[in-house]
């Protein structure tokens, strides 16, 4: 953030800057201004985000704030990425430090290019029964899931079912797993934060924005370029 504010006279003064050599480091600090969300998320250096991982996230998150806000369940939903690197993701911009640099930055006059709309493939990709299996809830796996998602229709009906409607939905070691696991309060204010995350994302599953024209047919994929 302090090389955006470096002067011309400053550059000057540096130990092996000639006036020419100053106006070109000026030139080029001014052209890095403007980088496109991608590469300004690539330069962060985010550990195991490489070009890829970086086109993604501007991608499908469609803006800093979003990319800085998202938490690691709603990352998961990201082509390519898995729990551990969403992980990695949300602890470097949850870092008091790095959120300050970043804010330098801005304050500087770094204008980041190609913000916009959540991307229409990730918009559309969240189930409550996929949301379920994101939780990684111990012994459920996607098929408890997915069972969950059939019976109750909503995460507050999951969290607050009786041992009665669990039992018909799942088998009694995956009901009590679910069971135990929302009864931890840390567990319930995770799950409950991601899925208001998803609506103000426009990318919960009862949102009125999952009908995206353009989406590719069933058995085809998106293919990311840049």
């Amino acid at each position: 953030a302090d090389l955006y504010a470096l002067t011309f006279e400053q550059v000057v003064d540096l130990e092996g800057f000639a006036e020419l050599s100053s106006k070109n480091l000026l030139a080029a600090i001014v052209d890095s201004k403007k980088p496109s969300l991608a590469r300004f998320i690539y330069a962060l250096g985010i550990p195991d985000v490489g070009e890829e991982t970086a086109k993604v996230l501007a991608r499908s998150l469609g803006s800093l704030e979003r990319v800085q806000a998202a938490v690691p369940q709603v990352l998961t939903y990201l082509p390519d990425v898995g729990l551990e690197v969403a992980h990695e993701i949300h602890s470097f911009f949850e870092d008091p430090h790095n959120r300050q640099v970043i804010k330098d930055l801005l304050r500087h006059g770094l204008e980041i290019q190609d913000q916009g709309e959540l991307g229409a493939e990730f918009s559309a990709s969240t189930t409550l029964g996929g949301f379920l299996d994101k939780l990684n809830i111990p012994s459920v796996g996607p098929g408890g899931a997915q069972k969950l998602a059939d019976k109750f229709g909503s995460l507050e009906a999951v969290m607050n079912a009786d041992w009665l409607d669990m039992r018909q939905a799942l088998p009694e070691k995956q009901a009590n797993a679910v069971r135990e696991f929302f009864a931890v309060a840390a567990n319930r204010q995770q799950a409950e934060a991601a899925e208001q995350q998803l609506r103000d994302f426009g990318m919960h599953w009862q949102s009125e924005k999952k009908v995206v024209e353009g989406l590719p047919e069933a058995g085809h994929t998106w293919v990311l370029t840049g």
